[in-house]
């Protein structure tokens, strides 16, 4: 394995874990639900990247490094929406 898919694969295993964490802390179950499935998609996509033996050395197009990055942003957005949920119930109390 080239070292920067190690370091890419390292850095996918260690945004797994801080998704759990998330997760672990998340009182809210839909998004807890998400930030699991982000672990499992970061985990995937480090697995793929360490075991990748791809003709052309070209780990860019890796499917599960894709998805995990698509994953991510989607994540961000319902964080948001959820925390701006959390803010207009406050505020209408």
């Amino acid at each position: 394995m080239k070292r920067g898919a190690l370091l890419r694969a390292v850095h996918y295993h260690e945004m797994a874990a801080q998704f759990r964490s998330l997760a672990d802390a998340e009182p809210l179950a839909s998004l807890r639900r998400h930030l699991h499935r982000l672990a499992s998609a970061h985990d995937e996509a480090a697995s793929e990247l360490e075991t990748s033996r791809l003709s052309d050395g070209n780990i860019e197009n890796s499917c599960a490094a894709t998805n995990a990055h698509a994953l991510s942003e989607v994540y961000l957005v319902a964080n948001l929406h959820a925390h701006f949920d959390r803010v207009l119930d406050y505020s209408r109390a």
